[in-house]
């Protein structure tokens, strides 16, 4: 009877840390994905020169490094999350701008 209990204890944590260890930040992660969809469509119509992209590519990895740092421990907390999100429209707006500022990859 106490093994049943216990293999019941032990299967009921293990799928509650397992829900709270895969940290959840969907948003953050779909806002990633298409920033480097625009700027690799920037790259493909000529709109981004190589400098431009590089730049912004650097930007995406920061932004990566500063979510997986956040995820290290298992959960993200506002904070984290607050700084990672305003990083992102910052890199949103440099994305928009530098493909709008009428410099062309030659």
């Amino acid at each position: 009877m106490k093994a049943r209990h216990i293999l019941l204890f032990l299967l009921v944590f293990g799928f509650i840390a397992a829900g709270t260890a895969q940290v959840c930040t969907p948003a953050i992660g779909q806002n990633q994905v298409r920033q480097q969809q625009r700027i690799h469509q920037g790259v493909q119509q000529g709109d981004l020169t190589r400098h431009e992209a590089r730049q912004l590519k650097g930007q995406q990895r920061h932004i990566q490094k500063m979510k997986q740092q956040a995820r290290q421990d298992g959960k993200v907390t506002p904070q984290e999350r607050s700084q990672i999100r305003h990083d992102q429209k910052r890199a949103n707006r440099q994305i928009a701008a530098k493909r709008h500022n009428n410099r062309d990859r030659f």
